[in-house]
């Protein structure tokens, strides 16, 4: 299986998705639907999700979300919220 690569802060072990580019943060994994209800403006659809364990999860129509940590920084937001927001708003 492949795996994602992991990154250790200070309080826990989180994995970078490989498609993840530089100044993105991975926001959830979605459907093409759902990726539509996404409100952030820089938000990107990848290729392959990924579990929280970084495992490749092998489910259809299920995509990475990415968008620029620039937009959440401006926003005063915290990925932690901008996960729980759009996993409450499905």
């Amino acid at each position: 299986m492949t795996q994602s690569t992991p990154r250790t802060t200070k309080d826990k072990t989180e994995f970078l998705h490989p498609e993840q580019k530089d100044g993105e943060v991975f926001l959830t994994n979605a459907s093409r639907g759902d990726f539509g209800h996404v409100p952030w403006k820089t938000k990107r659809l990848g290729l392959i999700a990924y579990d929280g364990e970084g495992e490749r999860m092998y489910a259809e129509d299920w995509y990475p979300v990415f968008m620029q940590q620039r937009e959440l920084l401006e926003a005063g937001a915290e990925l932690a919220q901008a996960r729980s927001d759009h996993r409450s708003s499905l």
